[in-house]
């Protein structure tokens, strides 16, 4: 090596060694946020649950938004609000803290399945579908289990039905009006819930015969009215029809 080279090589060293550490303080830092995010090499191509690769990535890669995701449904599908709202929180704070690794448009992605997930909370009020009552037997699971759901899902407007025909049958008109007026009155909140409505039309049969029963007679009219003219759907017509208070005969 020449002197020169030889100057040269020394110079450039004290050169590099005046720049300020400070300087690759950002690649370390996307360095070490890459290393904390599922890579994307292993992501599935298929839009499958995963569950498997999930459970593993949720101890590896706890602070992944796309993690956070998946525990944020798990929680909701087994009704652990706790969790649930534990796994939203910490999404939030994860999208915000892997926009530089993501990007902007998809952090705003992730806030938006954050939110829809929010959304998702009625659920936690309402019992669920694998445990609503379904055929013939339905009755007697419902009644078996009716005091029960009221207390754990006091927001479900289906719960209430059942506990206003329960006390109808019982000849308990108060407590029958009480609970149509609970059942009518959670409705708004679980809205989003049930896209096509909560059918709740046989319960306007059944306060018009629990008014009845009362001597409340003056009430009657106009839900005898409504009744008949099929508003509240035709099981709850054909009752009326059947005792004789609609003009018209149910057919046999």
């Amino acid at each position: 090596m020449t002197a020169l080279a030889a100057a040269t090589v020394l110079l450039n060293a004290v050169a590099l060694s005046r720049i300020p550490s400070r300087a690759y303080a950002p690649m370390r830092a996307e360095v070490a946020l890459a290393a904390t995010l599922i890579p994307n090499e292993d992501l599935p191509k298929d839009s499958g649950p995963h569950n498997e690769l999930f459970r593993a990535w949720a101890s590896r890669f706890p602070d992944d938004p796309r993690v956070l995701l998946w525990q944020a449904e798990q929680a909701r599908d087994s009704q652990d609000r706790e969790a649930f709202d534990r796994a939203i929180g910490a999404g939030y704070a994860a999208s915000a803290r892997t926009e530089s690794y993501f990007g902007a448009d998809q952090k705003r992605k992730f806030d938006e399945e954050f939110k829809s997930l929010e959304g998702d909370r009625v659920f936690f009020d309402l019992l669920p579908n694998e445990l609503n009552p379904m055929g013939p037997d339905s009755v007697a699971v419902w009644n078996a289990h009716l005091d029960e759901w009221l207390k754990r899902y006091p927001k479900d407007p289906r719960v209430h039905k059942q506990a206003a025909l329960r006390a109808y049958n019982a000849k308990d008109f108060e407590r029958a009006l009480a609970e149509i007026a609970s059942a009518e009155a959670a409705v708004p909140g679980v809205a989003s819930a049930f896209p096509k409505g909560v059918d709740l039309g046989v319960l306007s049969a059944v306060k018009y015969f629990s008014l009845l029963k009362l001597k409340r007679d003056a009430e009657t009219p106009p839900i005898r009215v409504a009744v008949c003219a099929g508003t509240h759907g035709d099981y709850a017509k054909k009752l009326l029809v059947d005792a004789g208070d609609c003009p018209e005969r149910a057919s046999r």
